[in-house]
């Protein structure tokens, strides 16, 4: 029976880590608000090697990509559209080469006469709309401009024969706001604007299915969940978070018998201007956190010294790798944690909690690095190898096999 319950247990566990995983990707993605709500599972095939040493790697690019695929099915039924792009009336598809920006400053700006998505540079439409907060996108600090606009506006310009096809998809009101500082893959950063949609498709009887849609472009015309991926924090992602939730209730609301579509405008428009209004200030708390990180580099308390240091202090086992952006992570005290680039550049310096490297590591984010990089790591910032190495190999390191709930 013991033995039995182990099993049990070990297989319970293995789970949850599973799931604990589909959940990172659904909350990294760039639609996950649409989901982080909704009941239900995923169907996933796992192959699991007998005897021997398997593929594992291979086994778990398949299983990535399997949980990518899962995911945008589940986005795809939920949105009743493609999120993360915008329907285009002339083909009735959101399929369509046009149906997101190629440039990452363009914002999506409305429809052509024939129901061709058309986009604009940011701070053009700005310019030419006569809006003086302009200035701010070329300030010092560059704070992040937010600016509503009406659904009715952006389906102005479409012919009446048109017209008839936006009761299949209809864009009720958006906020288009700039710049955010995105990573790029050159391990810089690249300024961008994004469209948030109100959008709805037809449901069941009166009802229709609103749903929040971010549209955008990551740097270089690449889509938004790579970028997703390279980011620490994403800024807006609360109140997407929070839109998508009040958007629910407003959904519910439309089966009342006394559903007035006047008041419906009225929350989606309310809505709309908190969150430009959350996108600003939470711009201008960012820079504020920037402005005392300059005041702490001045005061000599800079990061660079500090990841030397800790690499060289570094047991082997204390240096992992990130597969997914081609970096070494050494672990520092207290949460000190040091990105590099297999060149040995310090690519940037973070402090995390025990619980959050607990769940990099229990989710492989972060792998048991190879000696031969670690070593080529000490030699590129020249520490002496024979000196900082650590007399375990990464093969030896002890297993973290501790439990922690998801986020």
């Amino acid at each position: 029976m013991a033995d039995a319950e182990e099993r049990r247990q070990s297989a319970r566990r293995a789970i949850e880590r599973l799931r604990d995983t589909v959940r990172a990707r659904i909350e990294r993605h760039p639609q996950g608000h649409l989901l982080e709500r909704q009941k239900g599972a995923v169907q996933l095939e796992v192959s699991v090697p007998i005897g021997g040493s398997g593929p594992i790697d291979d086994n778990l690019v398949e299983l990535e990509e399997q949980i990518d695929a899962k995911i945008d099915l589940l986005l795809a039924r939920r949105a009743a559209m493609r999120p993360g792009h915008v329907y285009c009336l002339r083909s009735q598809s959101t399929d369509s080469e046009h149906s997101r920006p190629r440039d990452p400053r363009h914002v999506f700006y409305g429809y052509g006469p024939t129901g061709l998505p058309q986009y604009r540079d940011f701070a053009q439409w700005l310019l030419e709309s006569g809006d003086e907060r302009v200035d701010r996108l070329y300030a010092g600090d560059r704070r992040t401009v937010a600016r509503v606009v009406a659904g009715r506006t952006l389906v102005q310009d479409l012919l009446p024969a048109f017209k008839d096809h936006t009761a299949d998809f209809r864009i009720h009101g958006q906020v288009v706001a700039g710049w955010f500082r995105l990573p790029n893959a050159d391990r810089g950063t690249s300024l961008t604007a994004l469209t948030f949609q109100v959008v709805s498709t037809p449901g069941q009887g009166r009802r229709r299915r609103l749903v929040f849609n971010v549209l955008g472009s990551g740097p270089d015309g690449e889509p938004l969940e790579r970028v997703y991926e390279r980011m620490e924090r994403v800024p807006w992602r609360d109140y997407v978070q929070w839109a998508q939730a009040t958007l629910e209730q407003i959904e519910a609301s439309q089966e009342r018998k006394d559903a007035n579509p006047d008041r419906l405008s009225r929350r989606i428009e309310g809505l709309l201007l908190n969150v430009a209004r959350r996108l600003e200030r939470d711009e201008r708390a960012s820079q504020r956190r920037t402005r005392h990180a300059e005041q702490r580099h001045r005061k000599g308390d800079r990061p660079t010294p500090m990841a030397m240091a800790d690499l060289a202090r570094a047991k082997n086992e204390s240096i992992f790798a990130d597969r997914r952006h081609d970096t070494l992570i050494v672990l520092g005290d207290r949460g000190r944690t040091h990105v590099f680039s297999l060149d040995g550049k310090l690519v940037t310096s973070i402090r995390y909690t025990p619980e959050a490297i607990d769940r990099k590591l229990e989710r492989r984010h972060w792998l048991p690095a190879d000696l031969d990089a670690i070593q080529a790591l000490r030699l590129n910032v020249g520490e002496p190898v024979e000196e900082a190495e650590s007399q375990t190999s990464p093969d030896d390191a002890p297993k973290d096999t501790s439990q922690h709930p998801s986020p």
